[in-house]
């Protein structure tokens, strides 16, 4: 028991470096000798727990991919599209940390895409369930919302997400609104 406690410590550590790092120089740059140095632990301890600095960012992003996918896949036609980005723009608070990395101008712009087309599949699937129109309608739509979305969250991430989640998910809903309910 108390070992694992150690892992979690570790590989918290780990993290916290890594996101440190992150926030001043490009992923690809970063070594191994700096991310121990960092965190303060040898390097036999960092490769203990990952291959490399890749597989570490890989099981990041599983998290927090697995988060948001659980997030989305929650998300019905009787929940509110507000309710859904207050909830979205709580998660991103709740780790700006990461977020402000993922977001950055150098940032992992990759990874947030891929995160908008995670949840493309259920967004549309609810979409049609609730009457829109064709699947390129659809599809547009969808592109316009989360794309749109995510511009206003990365602003507001990037200016120190000052803001509630509620105020972004009211500017973003507000200005999507109208044409969500010309494709219904």
């Amino acid at each position: 028991m108390k070992n694992d406690y150690r892992i979690k410590i570790t590989k918290m550590m780990i993290r916290q470096s890594l996101l440190n790092i992150m926030k001043r120089k490009n992923l690809n740059k970063i070594t191994v000798k700096e991310l121990c140095q960092n965190a303060h632990i040898n390097r036999a301890t960092f490769y203990s727990h990952y291959e490399n600095i890749n597989s570490l960012i890989e099981e990041i992003r599983n998290e927090f991919s697995s988060n948001v996918l659980e997030n989305v896949n929650s998300f019905t036609n009787q929940d509110s599209l507000k309710g859904f980005f207050v909830t979205l723009c709580n998660f991103v608070k709740n780790n700006l940390d990461y977020c402000e990395i993922i977001f950055a101008d150098n940032g992992d712009n990759e990874f947030a895409n891929q995160i908008i087309e995670i949840a493309r599949p259920q967004f549309i699937k609810l979409w049609k369930e609730d009457g829109c129109r064709d699947d390129e309608s659809i599809d547009f739509l969808y592109t316009f919302v989360a794309y749109g979305g995510l511009s206003v969250i990365k602003s507001w991430v990037q200016k120190g997400a000052k803001q509630s989640p509620e105020y972004i998910a009211d500017f973003i809903v507000n200005n999507v609104n109208d044409n969500i309910l010309k494709y219904r």
